[in-house]
């Protein structure tokens, strides 16, 4: 969690605390309606200047957080508050309609499935229309001790990547970048004990990308295949690209 998440979060329970106070002082003097609007009205104001300035950026060049950082706070809040007042009532014996806590406890609840719903297809879509799927390998034949720490896989125009760790074994099936047209490759120089990048160019064409299945619900997302690819680690800091079981690069890392 984040630390303006966590502060959210601290400020949020002592201010529910707060207004459950309220809404017992105000549900004993006067009615549950002033009580109900009081509360929520209140915690609508504190709750989004919180937000807001917990967001601030220090030299006051932010616009200011977009309107979905608010909504989770406040339906929160506001569900909270509702189901504190409708607790009180009945404990207090107060009168309070079912129906002014059931029906806005349900129009939250389908705002919430529908947000993570609308969430989840933009997310598939997002992986469907930038990423293709394919079977990775590495192989080390060089010796026991792990040249190779990362192997990064990019696409220069839309700046998507995906990072493979090659000591994690076995290798499941991979999301890489479509027409992906850099490798990288994070290893240790021998030379300098350091960390190295090195960048290489990849043939994306060679790869064959094809129609696969569809994306569970989305059934209109299909997902993208490629050819299977393996990377052979070999002595003298040489590796071949293999795609499709065929050789169709080598690569010579400096030293």
């Amino acid at each position: 969690m984040k630390q303006p998440d966590k502060e959210i979060t601290g400020v949020l329970l002592l201010f529910l605390l707060a207004m459950a106070g309220l809404q017992w002082l105000l549900l004993w003097l006067i009615h549950w309606s002033v009580a109900l609007i009081a509360s929520e009205l209140i915690s609508f104001v504190l709750i989004s200047y919180v937000v807001a300035l917990s967001h601030a950026s220090p030299n006051g060049g932010s616009n200011g957080p977009g309107a979905s950082v608010f909504a989770a706070p406040l339906l929160f809040a506001g569900s909270v508050l509702l189901c504190s007042l409708w607790a009180l009532c009945f404990l207090m014996k107060k009168e309070f309609p079912n129906s002014v806590a059931i029906v806005p406890l349900c129009v939250i609840a389908a705002f919430v499935i529908g947000r993570f719903t609308y969430n989840h297809i933009r997310t598939i879509i997002f992986w469907g229309k930038n990423y293709s799927i394919c079977n990775f390998q590495f192989e080390n034949q060089r010796d026991n001790m792990t040249l190779i720490h990362g192997i990064s896989f990019k696409n220069q125009t839309t700046g998507l990547s995906t990072d493979i760790d090659p000591s994690s074994n076995p290798y499941p099936n991979r999301y890489i970048p479509r027409r992906t047209d850099q490798v990288t490759f994070r290893y240790m120089s021998s030379k300098t004990n350091r960390m190295v990048w090195q960048d290489f160019p990849f043939d994306y064409a060679l790869c064959n990308e094809k129609e696969s299945f569809a994306f569970d619900v989305c059934f209109w997302v299909t997902k993208k295949n490629i050819y299977p690819i393996k990377f052979i680690l070999l002595p003298d800091n040489k590796i071949d690209l293999y795609i499709n079981n065929r050789l169709t690069k080598k690569y010579l890392l400096n030293n």
